[in-house]
């Protein structure tokens, strides 16, 4: 018997019917959290006054762009921004770092940005603060260390390699290129899987985003900057090594003075400790000034002398302290014994201090 030719159209129709319900079913329902970027940002280099060059030479370069997240999912979901900055290869030498800073609403979060979460069928508008910093022009300091001999050349020519560093940049850059590249990949919630379970992963929304376009002004200016780098914080290293000159005089070489004296006197004392450490609790939140230090802390070997000093001035006390709540002969000898060892070491030692603070001062006080 033939076919009835109804069966033939019912069939596709109801199979038809079956996907829209599928799929009806899907966006009402099943979809879940779809949290999407509305449009491509741009991030836009604000501008610095031009005035400000004559002040100083600056060092960071800041842009900023608006986010509209939108969830065109049919349950909320939560994001969390991962963003990264990559400079462009002419400026990787002048790099130093990135940080973000976000705005929401009336909420402001420096470095990252906790997890937000989106209704269905909303939209969440993100305000982001990029600031590139690259070196800072005057301050940069950056050496491996060196033999002793070496340290006053080092430090004599280091303002003098900032200039050259920053020529070289004002070099480089130019109208129209771009400081770099940013990568927004943000952790969301979706429904993967057959299971539908609704989970976090990493979604990609701008991959090598070219952001700061240099304008001819800001090429100028920097320039600018450049033929008046000796009126502004002039010698800004020598004038570190100044400041360094003194903490050394009042954190190293007057304690081990004074433990000289305790030392070579009649009666014995608690003598200064921690030198070392002293001197790097001087720094903390001075990076620059920080970094000098180091290279002539190592370079000069005084890290490692008063590492081994703090030890034994250390141990000294602990003997010390417990001769006075208990006094006995055993005690009292062996610290005289080790008096006379300590006074030679901390003698040794005050000249490796003041030949350092010789040093630094010869720099940043040259002889005619």
């Amino acid at each position: 018997m033939p076919a009835d030719p109804l069966e033939w159209i019912t069939a596709p129709l109801a199979f038809l019917a079956l996907i829209i319900s599928v799929l009806s079913l899907w966006y009402s329902s099943l979809k879940g959290p779809d949290i999407v970027l509305c449009e491509k940002p741009c991030f836009v280099l604000e501008e610095i006054p031009r005035e400000a060059f004559g002040h100083y030479v600056p060092h960071t370069l800041s842009s900023e762009t608006r986010l509209l997240l939108v969830n065109n999912g049919t349950v909320s979901g939560v994001l969390r921004l991962n963003i990264s900055f990559e400079p462009t290869i002419e400026l990787k030498p002048f790099f130093d770092k990135a940080t973000f800073s976000f705005t929401l609403g009336l909420g402001h979060h420096e470095g990252t940005m906790p997890p937000i979460s989106i209704s269905e069928k909303e939209s969440c508008m993100i305000a982001i603060r990029l600031s590139v910093e690259f070196v800072n022009w005057k301050k940069y300091f950056a050496h491996d260390p060196v033999t002793k001999d070496e340290i006053y050349s080092i430090l004599r020519k280091a303002d003098w390699e900032n200039k050259q560093r920053f020529d070289d940049f004002s070099t480089v850059l130019k109208p129209g290129m771009h400081i770099g590249k940013v990568n927004i990949r943000p952790n969301q919630t979706v429904r993967t899987g057959l299971s539908g379970k609704i989970k976090m992963v990493q979604r990609s929304l701008a991959d090598d985003l070219s952001i700061g376009v240099v304008t001819e002004d800001l090429t100028r200016n920097f320039r600018l900057s450049g033929t008046k780098w000796d009126t502004i914080d002039p010698n800004a290293i020598l004038t570190e090594l100044h400041a360094i000159h003194d903490h050394f005089d009042r954190l190293l070489h007057e304690p081990v003075e004074q433990n000289v004296k305790i030392l070579m006197g009649l009666e014995m004392g608690s003598l200064q400790t921690d030198l070392f450490q002293a001197i790097k609790n001087q720094y903390t939140g001075y990076h620059n000034r920080a970094v000098i230090v180091d290279f002539i802390m190592h370079s000069s070997g005084l890290d490692s002398r008063l590492t081994e000093y703090d030890t034994k001035t250390s141990e000294w006390n602990r003997r010390f302290s417990l001769y006075k709540e208990n006094p006995s002969n055993n005690l009292e000898e062996a610290l005289l014994n080790e008096k006379a060892s300590l006074e030679k070491e901390s003698l040794a030692i005050d000249v490796e201090i003041l030949h350092m603070m010789q040093i630094l001062k010869d720099c940043y006080l040259p002889s005619a």
